[in-house]
């Protein structure tokens, strides 16, 4: 039986870190480690993961004392882990209990597949399923539909680049994917709910939401040939493209406005031939 490691990140998640722990200790695949790192964190998460540390001998605790941020904590966990899989999990997320067991049987017997995930489901200030578009390789290229918490092998890991460094402030896990796809390795869904996607003001899709532009910039740069065979290097097509759902979203906004000072200048009409009359 191979071995996983687990890694988790945490940068001020004292109040969620020891449920995800807890979902990844009910595995019913055991042969795990789990790397739990403290990214200089200001509230008490430290004292929560040592409690973890001090009753169950497979977790490895790295305490940073100077925040080096998710990146950087990524590679240098997945750089010292035992494991031969892999399983990037946020320290506010959790995981179903047959998630690795399941995710585990179809890497190991399918040699083509890179990275296996799973449905989803949004808990917390929001609850519901994650409506995630089919996996597809060239709509990868316009929108991320693999979340990070997928299993995949250390040795693909290290072979196709790691997580890059200029992802900083977002998205780096769906530059990871686009790099598996340019080493021609194939995705699988597993076909149940087995990842929960904890939504609070301070989850970290909403902070690369602001910065997005440059963001996709930075991943067309990062997979140039890739977007040239797919879209004939044409990146301002592709830029283009990005910003669909922006326009979209100002045309219906600005409509919106347009309505209201409509009926505010008809309000004003009436009201000023009412004097007249």
């Amino acid at each position: 039986m191979k071995k996983v490691s687990v890694i988790i990140p945490c940068h001020n998640h004292a109040k969620y870190v020891g449920e995800t722990i807890d979902s990844v200790l009910n595995q019913t695949y055991q042969n795990i480690e789990i790397i739990v790192v403290n990214d200089a964190s200001t509230d008490n998460s430290s004292e929560v993961i040592q409690k973890y540390v001090d009753k169950y001998p497979k977790i490895i605790f790295i305490d940073e004392k100077e925040n080096i941020g998710v990146i950087e904590v990524r590679n240098k966990a997945i750089s010292m882990a035992q494991g031969d899989y892999i399983l990037p999990l946020d320290a506010d997320d959790k995981i179903h209990a047959t998630y690795i067991e399941k995710a585990v049987n179809i890497l190991e017997n399918n040699s083509q597949i890179g990275v296996v995930y799973a449905k989803a489901c949004f808990f917390g200030e929001k609850e519901g399923i994650w409506e995630l578009a089919n996996f597809n390789k060239e709509n990868i290229l316009l929108y991320n539909m693999v979340f990070v918490t997928s299993l995949f092998r250390k040795e693909d890991f290290l072979h196709v680049g790691a997580y890059n460094k200029n992802m900083y402030g977002g998205y780096e896990d769906w530059d990871l994917w686009l790099s598996f796809v340019e080493h021609n390795f194939d995705f699988y869904q597993i076909d149940e709910v087995l990842f929960y996607y904890r939504i609070h003001q301070q989850s970290r899709n909403l902070d690369a939401k602001k910065k997005e532009d440059h963001l996709y910039q930075t991943i067309i740069n990062n997979h140039r040939k890739l977007y040239a065979d797919f879209f004939y290097d044409n990146r301002y097509k592709i830029k283009n493209i990005f910003r669909i759902e922006k326009i979209e979203y100002k045309y219906h906004k600005y409509r919106f406005l347009f309505k209201i000072l409509l009926v505010i200048v008809i309000l004003q009409l009436l009201i000023i031939i009412g004097l007249m009359i």
